[in-house]
């Protein structure tokens, strides 16, 4: 989406990470070298340099607990941003098949499932795993009613701190 009487243009990025929300664009350039346009009888490409500044919007940020007890799960992070929801929890078992945890499911209101194409896992010892992950859910989504989906263990809560 652009203007071209004021040379803005509005780019929509989606990015996916595993660890942590990706940091601001604030200051940073994009920098486009070619651009292929697509026309009747082919593709033609244009070589060049165009640099643009880049400039985030403000992050909007609302920090989760868990409404619920749920044994042997305990909730360490759970941060929901303009492009992602990352939640952190430990549970007291030592996964032996790591795609046990992509079955992991944030569900909303709706009763709507975002499940992860990556995790990170930390093995603190034989009796405790933490796992990371950022779902595909942002604050774009408006759903009020966010709970967590682990295999094995009750749905745990998720409510907004205030």
């Amino acid at each position: 989406m652009g203007n071209v009487s004021n040379n803005a243009a509005t780019l929509e990025l989606l990015t996916e990470a595993n660890a942590g929300a990706i940091p601001s664009l604030d200051g940073a350039k994009l920098v486009i070298e070619t651009v292929h346009i697509n026309k009747e009888g082919g593709i033609t490409s244009v070589d060049g340099k165009w640099s643009f500044d880049l400039k985030s919007p403000t992050i909007i940020t609302k920090i989760f607990a868990a409404e619920n007890v749920v044994p042997g799960l305990e909730l360490l992070e759970a941060t929901l941003t303009n492009g992602s929801m990352h939640v952190s929890y430990k549970i007291d078992s030592s996964i032996k098949d790591e795609n046990y945890i992509f079955k992991t499911a944030l569900v909303n209101g709706d009763g709507e499932h975002f499940y992860v194409n990556s995790a990170n896992v930390k093995y603190l010892d034989e009796e405790q795993t933490i796992i990371s992950l950022v779902f595909p859910y942002s604050i774009w989504n408006e759903s009020e009613n966010l709970s967590l989906s682990v295999e094995g263990y009750e749905k745990l809560i998720l409510i907004e701190k205030e």
